[in-house]
């Protein structure tokens, strides 16, 4: 019997993931392949958001809610993901 057969890798990625982009997907898809669960921290903090918002060229700023539900709804099949939101 193998001892390490019964114990689960674990992994950990944060980030703001302010967007959302294709690289954030493939590191978590990467990461995700390689664990048996991947927690997920989304990190926000009010006056960095802003100011990212503010150098950036987006229309409208999104929201700690909007990050969150867009991370929920692009990895809603991944079953080993955990995603959690952090200030």
């Amino acid at each position: 019997m193998n001892i390490h057969s019964s114990l689960n890798r674990i992994g950990v990625v944060f980030g703001k993931f302010y967007p959302l982009h294709t690289g954030h997907i493939y590191l978590i898809q990467r990461a995700c392949s390689q664990v048996d669960e991947l927690y997920f921290i989304l990190c926000h903090d009010k006056p960095r958001d802003r100011a990212l918002f503010i150098d950036s060229s987006m229309s409208q700023q999104p929201t700690v809610n909007d990050r969150l539900r867009c991370l929920l709804q692009t990895f809603k099949y991944q079953k080993n993901i955990y995603i959690y939101s952090f200030d």
